[in-house]
């Protein structure tokens, strides 16, 4: 579980090294003791191998980032049946003029009628943020809106990891970005 943390928080963990690989030069050129170098090396080493892992290992929070980024995708590609499948079969909604829960059947007819009414042809997310990951559950945040205009509303999407190992969406709250009122449920990735 080490490994999540290290790719989790890979600047913070090269920053450190970094630091203790300089303190090392530093005390090598006022001693030139050689045995010094070594710990110079080892910080190098370790900094090499946190690099090597954050391209193998995938964590909770990258999947999560990933899967709102595959629902925007696929929303932009018209494919609302593939966005269906990041969502759980019931989810609670609070947003304005939606209902409390949706089935997952009922969200993608939901989802078709409000980019049709609101003449939405895709949308951009921004500034993801994996607010909080307590397997099973994880707390999402972005910006999200139509391409075609500036508005944005403020997106936060309850996720739970599903017995197939599979992060998907239970709850979703739309808000505005000022005042924090509920905003109308347009589309969500």
């Amino acid at each position: 579980m080490i490994h999540w943390w290290v790719v989790d928080n890979l600047f913070l963990v090269l920053a450190l090294l970094c630091l203790i690989a300089l303190c090392f030069v530093a005390a090598w050129s006022m001693t030139r003791k050689n045995k010094l170098l070594l710990g110079v090396g080892i910080p190098v080493a370790l900094a090499a191998l946190a690099v090597g892992l954050s391209y193998i290992v995938v964590t909770d929070r990258m999947q999560l980032v990933r899967n709102v980024e595959s629902m925007r995708d696929l929303v932009n590609a018209g494919k609302l049946d593939d966005v269906m499948l990041h969502f759980e079969d019931e989810v609670d909604i609070d947003a304005a003029n939606a209902p409390p829960h949706v089935k997952r059947s009922d969200l993608r007819a939901l989802a078709k009628f409000n980019m049709a009414g609101y003449q939405i042809k895709s949308i951009v997310v921004n500034r993801i943020d994996v607010e909080n990951v307590a397997r099973p559950n994880a707390k999402v945040s972005f910006f999200m809106g139509p391409a075609e205009s500036s508005e944005r509303v403020l997106c936060t999407m309850g996720f739970v990891l599903t017995a197939d190992g599979q992060w998907r969406v239970r709850a979703v709250k739309v808000t505005t970005i000022l005042g924090g009122h509920q905003a109308p449920l347009i589309i969500f990735p």
